[in-house]
């Protein structure tokens, strides 16, 4: 029984087990990849928002050139940078400050010791020195010599599903920009004209740049600041941007915040998106994201997939728990019937050998004339027919149960009247059990007694009953026989007052083999059969046998046989 539960837990329960385990870790990969999938689908909505973006920058910046060349075209150049913030003031009021540098670092414009305006005084302060090239920084510089190209800009971030947008002091350390520290001389040294962009306390600052053939050693530029931008955003992304279902396009500035979305007044955790990309270095650490519109039917498909193939593990599990526990019960099953088995062949050798011996013991006594009392002849010839007819008992019980189970019972018997059979049964039977020192009565209704049984049958029921009464009173020997109608059916019961049945055992003891007192260590002869043997034929007869335990102890059993006829008794 052991190796059976190691066997089945080895072979089946854990590797299900481990198999299941698998299988929910196989399905949450599938679900990541589902969603990296679908994120690479959605890659394309937010590269082309980041290149619309880049776009805008872009031109920008050559509004940014014609006013320079505009300014420059009609006066002398030298003045005209002397002067430059405040003609590009008027004519392109889009720039937040317009400055302009010689080659030598000396800053012409705005003029320091002209009047100017506050705004003119805070930008000397903030950027005199990094103009001078006195003071590097860390740059963000898109190709020198012309106009801001996509792909040259391009610098795609793929986010994980629902990452975080952690910014740090304006840089994330997954972004693919092109950062480098260096002076303002060094950054418009190549080319005629560029874009550099920085970080600062305030935010992003980016610097358009032109170099002019009219003016070689001057660098004329303009600051702006995201904010002279925003309404750029709202004017021209809409037309450019195709609307799709289910999903949200933003802008992000570089503090993860949205300047603009496809659709307004939807709200998000901005700092989440589902994918994202860079819009480069004209505008450093700024995004073009997407989002969700229902981000919960992932988590629904995940919960449901989770939830389906769980459902699945569970019932196979259950399945092969219930089959474990079904092939654990049978095989005990199978165990305790080879272990009855055995005690049945133990049980029925000996006995066979008892009445065997006694009946080659008193047939040689009698054989070799060592008996001359005419009285011990008939006690010795007495003891032989006895011991026969248990040895006969025995036998037929075993040949009738083996044919019971071979054979189906007839679908129906003729009506008799079984009247004579019991009083044949309990005439020899009663006689016997008096000699053994039974008190026994028999209170009979009167008959006939008829029903659709075989004859037969009935007779060896009775004789088990009376003989499984007999080895069964050790103490108080009294029997009694019952024979009484109710309603349609007929009932013979048998009563003693002996052992009895142990509880627990009251159904046990009519399988086959099953012995509540085994005769090998209790002394009480039978084979196991006998009883199994009566209910077998009893239910063969459309009847029933039934054990009640008597109050005052002792067993009874009740056969009910049927009459095939309704009303009260005759």
């Amino acid at each position: 029984m052991r190796k059976t539960l190691v066997v089945l837990l080895g072979t089946v329960v854990l590797p299900s087990i481990l198999l299941g385990v698998l299988a929910l870790r196989k399905t949450s990969e599938q679900q990541i990849v589902l969603e990296r999938q679908t994120a690479s689908l959605y890659q394309r909505h937010t590269d082309a928002l980041a290149e619309e973006a880049r776009r805008i920058v872009a031109g920008e910046q050559q509004s940014f050139i014609e006013a320079v060349d505009s300014i420059l075209a009609p006066d002398d150049s030298m003045e005209a940078a002397r002067d430059f913030a405040g003609r590009l003031a008027s004519r392109w009021p889009r720039a937040r400050v317009g400055f302009a540098v010689s080659t030598a670092g000396v800053v012409l414009s705005p003029r320091s010791d002209a009047p100017t305006t506050p705004e003119w005084v805070g930008f000397l302060a903030a950027n005199r020195a990094f103009l001078s090239s006195r003071q590097p920084t860390e740059l963000f510089q898109t190709p020198p010599g012309s106009l801001p190209q996509p792909n040259a800009l391009k610098a795609a971030r793929n986010v994980r599903p629902q990452e975080a947008f952690s910014p740090k002091s304006f840089a994330r350390q997954d972004s693919k920009l092109n950062v480098m520290k260096s002076d303002f001389a060094s950054a418009v040294s190549r080319g005629s004209s560029g874009t550099v962009a920085r970080t600062a306390q305030s935010g992003v600052e980016i610097f358009f740049w032109q170099r002019s053939p009219r003016a070689p050693d001057v660098v004329f530029g303009a600051m702006l600041t995201p904010r002279e931008l925003e309404h750029l955003w709202q004017e021209r992304l809409p037309g450019r941007v195709p609307s799709v279902p289910d999903i949200l396009l933003a802008l992000l500035n570089e503090r993860g915040e949205p300047v603009w979305v496809s659709r307004p007044g939807f709200s998000a955790n901005w700092k989440l998106p589902f994918v994202a990309t860079e819009v480069g270095e004209a505008l450093p650490y700024w995004e073009a994201a997407l989002y969700l519109v229902h981000p919960e039917r992932f988590t629904e498909s995940a919960r449901s997939l989770t939830l389906s193939v769980g459902l699945l593990i569970a019932l196979s599990l259950g399945a092969i728990a219930w089959g474990g526990i079904a092939v654990v019960r049978e095989t005990r099953q199978q165990m305790t019937l080879v272990q009855k088995k055995t005690d049945f062949v133990s049980n029925v050798s000996h006995e066979l050998k008892t009445p065997l011996t006694s009946i080659r013991l008193f047939a040689d006594l009698l054989h070799q004339n060592r008996v001359a009392e005419p009285e011990k002849r008939a006690e010795y010839l007495h003891i032989i027919a006895r011991e026969a007819e248990r040895l006969t008992r025995l036998i037929n019980n075993v040949l009738d149960f083996s044919r019971l189970e071979r054979e189906k019972p007839p679908a129906r018997r003729e009506v008799v009247d079984l009247s004579p059979v019991v009083e044949r049964i309990w005439s020899s039977e009663a006689e016997r059990l008096r000699s053994l020192g039974f008190q026994v009565r028999w209170e009979a209704a009167e008959g006939p007694y008829r029903a659709p049984a075989d004859p037969d049958a009935v007779a060896q029921i009775l004789v088990n009953l009376l003989s499984n009464a007999e080895k069964y009173s050790p103490g108080v020997r009294e029997v009694t026989l019952k024979t009484f109608f109710d309603r349609s059916r007929l009932c013979m019961s048998v009563s003693d007052r002996g052992l009895g049945v142990p509880p627990g055992q009251e159904e046990a003891i009519f399988e086959a083999f099953h012995r509540a007192h085994d005769s090998l260590s209790s002394g009480i002869s039978g084979s196991g059969l006998g009883l199994a043997l009566s209910r077998r034929l009893a239910e063969s007869e459309g009847g029933s046998l039934t054990f009640e335990r008597r109050p005052d102890g002792g067993s009874q059993f009740l056969l009910m046989l049927p009459t095939g006829e309704s009303g009260a008794e005759p």
